[in-house]
């Protein structure tokens, strides 16, 4: 949303009218965009290193897993197990984690 926008939405609200000058107006609308912006790429980033993690976890924990294991047969060996098994187990380190 830009700010002309959000202006148009919002500029009968008694709180939008505070502020004075326009400027500082678009001025904090801008500000508040960018942390917004900073706080999901913040958050989308630690959600990937926390799957990251569990899923590292566990490939070491699993059994058919061990060193100098071809990708494709670890991949094999991971689709062997039920749907249900591994999402357990994956919630279950996800949860040790949090």
């Amino acid at each position: 949303m830009s700010y002309n926008e959000f202006a148009q939405k919002y500029g009968r609200d008694e709180r939008y009218k505070i502020i004075e000058k326009s400027r500082d107006r678009e001025a904090y609308f801008l500000e508040f965009q960018s942390e917004l912006r900073r706080k999901e790429k913040e958050s989308r980033s630690h959600k990937k290193d926390k799957v990251r993690v569990v899923f590292f976890i566990f490939i070491v924990t699993s059994v058919y897993v061990v060193a100098n294991v071809a990708w494709l047969s670890a991949l094999k060996s991971c689709c062997t197990y039920t749907l249900t098994f591994f999402v357990d187990k994956l919630l279950c380190y996800a949860l040790l984690l949090l």
